[in-house]
């Protein structure tokens, strides 16, 4: 307890870099997975390439097998290259890990994003009266331009 008049205690800030707070950031999510498996998640793309990296992920590796999750039909075209597959996470990590492939399906492993909505398109641009007509043609064709912009043609 404080006495009556203390000073509360001050703290003080240091600056910490980013690196040097990693260890302490990671150590706990690549601790439950073993270095291998690690290694064969984050470079997935790499290994299979980035089209079949886009709709798989490997989720883990128990007594040599590889459980590869995948969306929808992407699971028979890893079936029928599961051989060539277990060649090349072998060969990326320099030694006889994976045997044999495990498919899963599961519409999670696709990092296809959705379609963003289009906008809706802008209002009408309202042109002042303009007497000359050169300039008011002038003016109507700037117009739609900007409009087409806005809508992504040209």
């Amino acid at each position: 307890m404080r006495a009556v008049g203390d000073q509360p205690e001050r703290r003080r800030f240091a600056l910490n870099s980013l690196g040097a707070l990693m260890p302490a950031v990671t150590r706990p999510a690549l601790h439950r997975r073993p270095g291998a498996i690690t290694t064969i998640v984050v470079d997935w793309p790499e290994i299979v390439g980035p089209d079949l990296a886009s709709v798989t992920a490997a989720r883990r590796l128990v007594a040599g097998t590889l459980t590869v999750a995948c969306a929808g039909p992407a699971a028979l075209e890893i079936n029928h290259r599961a051989p060539a597959l277990v060649e090349r996470v072998n060969r990326h990590c320099g030694q006889a890990l994976v045997t044999r492939l495990k498919i899963v399906q599961d519409m999670t492993a696709s990092s296809v994003a959705p379609r963003p909505r289009r906008a809706p398109p802008p209002p009408p641009i309202a042109l002042p009266e303009v007497e000359d007509e050169d300039l008011r043609g002038i003016l109507e064709r700037l117009g739609a331009r900007v409009r087409a912009r806005q809508n992504g043609t040209r």
